[in-house]
C-alpha cells in the first residue's frame, strides 16, 4: 500500500473490496470487446484498401475514389456488425437469447 492508503481509516476494508473484485468469477469480455471494436475497424480498412486496389486504374477522380472507398468500407463494417450482433445472441441450438429491449 502507498502512503495515501496508510493514512486512510478504511484501508483494511478497501483492500478487502479489491481482493473480492480480483477473485470475481465471470465471463471474459476481452474477446467480445475485440469483436465489437477492433474487427469492424479492421474490416473497414481492408474493404477500403481492396476497393482502392481494384479500382485504381479505372477511376481517375480522387474525390470519387475516396467516396467509393468510404461507402464500401462503411457497408462492409456495417455488415460485419450486423452479423456479429445477429449471431452473438444465439446459443448452440440456434435459439436467440438476447434480452428484449424495454420500451419507454
Amino acid at each position: 500500500m502507498d502512503e495515501h492508503c496508510n493514512s486512510c481509516g478504511q484501508k483494511d476494508r478497501c483492500q478487502e473490496v479489491y481482493e473480492k473484485l480480483g477473485h470475481r468469477e465471470g465471463p471474459n469480455v476481452a474477446f467480445k470487446a475485440v469483436l465489437a471494436f477492433v474487427v469492424p475497424v479492421a474490416i473497414f480498412i481492408a474493404a477500403a484498401l481492396l476497393t482502392q486496389n481494384l479500382l485504381k486504374n479505372k477511376i481517375e477522380n480522387a474525390s470519387l475514389m475516396v467516396l467509393i472507398q468510404l461507402a464500401t468500407g462503411l457497408a462492409a463494417a456495417g455488415l460485419v456488425v450486423f452479423i456479429i450482433r445477429r449471431f452473438s445472441c444465439q446459443n448452440d441450438s440456434g435459439q436467440t437469447e438476447c434480452p428484449e429491449k424495454e420500451k419507454h
